[in-house]
C-alpha cells in the first residue's frame, strides 16, 4: 500500500490476517518470509505492517519502523480504543508507529478513533476509521494529527469508506485545515457543502487578488449525526472552528 506520510512517499508492505479484516491464511511463518522477501526489494523507503497477533520479524532490519496495526471488527465497533493504544505502545520502539482502526456504522463510532489523536501529538498514531460512517472521519484524521490515512487508487476501494485519491484535497500540511461541517440525520441531501466550500474557495481568491494575507484553508462535510451530548468532546480541538445543524439537531442546538 502506498501512504502520503509526512516525510514524503512510503511503502507500506502488508499482509493482513483473517483476524484484521485481511485475506492471509498462511500463518506467521509464512507471513514473516513472505514480508522479509518484500524488504529485500524495497528498503530502506519501506515500513511493515505487523498485525498485534504477530511479533516484528527477528531477521528485520532494525533501522526499518514497525507499523503496529490494529482493526475493530464490524461485529463489534464498541471496543476501548485507548486500552488498545496502551497495548500497542507497550511494543513501539522509536521510530515505530501504532495504527489503530476503528469500525463506524455512524459518524459518533469514527470520532472515539479522532478521540485518541486529541490526545496526543507525539506524530507517531495512525488512528482513523472505516465502515459506512468513516468517510469524513478519514479526512479529518489528517487535520488532527494521524500520521497519514488511508486512499483508494483508481477507485478501486480495499476498504468502506474510502476516499479516491483524486477526492482528497492536495495538501502539504493538513494540520493547517480548519474544519467545518453540517451535522444531522439524514444529512446526504444536505447542500451546505457545495455552498460553503465555494465561499472557502472565493475568499482565497479575493485574498490574493487584494494581496490580502490568504486566509486559512477550511474544509465542510456533511456530518451524519443524532445527538448532541458529546459535542463538546468530541470537538474540542482547535481544528474544528464552526458547524451547521440540521434535523433533528436544531432544538437540541439551541437548548
Amino acid at each position: 500500500a502506498l501512504a502520503a506520510a509526512r516525510g514524503g512517499l512510503q511503502i507500506i508492505l502488508a499482509c493482513v490476517p483473517r483476524s484484521q479484516g485481511g485475506a492471509w491464511t498462511a500463518g506467521e511463518a509464512a507471513w514473516e518470509a513472505r514480508i522479509l522477501e518484500a524488504v529485500q526489494a524495497f528498503a530502506p523507503a519501506c515500513l511493515i505492517d505487523v498485525p498485534p497477533e504477530f511479533e516484528r520479524p527477528a531477521a528485520l532490519d532494525p533501522e526499518i519502523p514497525v507499523v503496529w496495526s490494529w482493526h475493530e471488527a464490524a461485529e463489534s465497533p464498541e471496543t476501548d480504543l485507548t486500552t488498545i493504544r496502551q497495548q500497542l505502545a507497550q511494543r513501539q520502539r522509536p521510530g515505530d508507529y501504532c495504527k489503530i482502526v476503528a469500525w463506524a456504522d455512524r459518524h459518533e463510532q469514527a470520532m472515539r478513533a479522532l478521540r485518541l489523536l486529541q490526545q496526543e501529538d507525539s506524530g507517531r498514531l495512525v488512528a482513523f476509521a472505516q465502515g459506512p460512517g468513516s468517510r469524513t472521519a478519514r479526512l479529518w484524521a489528517l487535520a488532527l494529527g494521524s500520521a497519514w490515512s488511508y486512499a483508494c487508487w483508481r477507485g478501486e476501494a480495499t476498504a468502506p469508506g474510502q476516499w479516491s485519491e483524486h477526492e482528497l484535497p492536495e495538501r502539504k500540511n493538513w494540520q493547517d485545515l480548519d474544519l467545518h461541517g453540517v451535522f444531522g440525520d439524514p444529512i446526504e441531501h444536505s447542500r451546505s457543502p457545495e455552498l460553503w466550500m465555494t465561499a472557502f474557495r472565493a475568499e482565497q481568491v479575493l485574498a490574493r487578488c487584494r494581496q490580502e494575507a490568504a486566509p486559512r484553508p477550511a474544509h465542510y462535510a456533511r456530518v451524519q449525526h443524532a445527538r448532541l451530548e458529546d459535542f463538546r468532546l468530541d470537538y474540542a480541538a482547535p481544528a474544528f472552528r464552526a458547524f451547521s445543524v440540521t434535523t433533528p439537531l436544531k432544538e437540541q442546538a439551541l437548548a
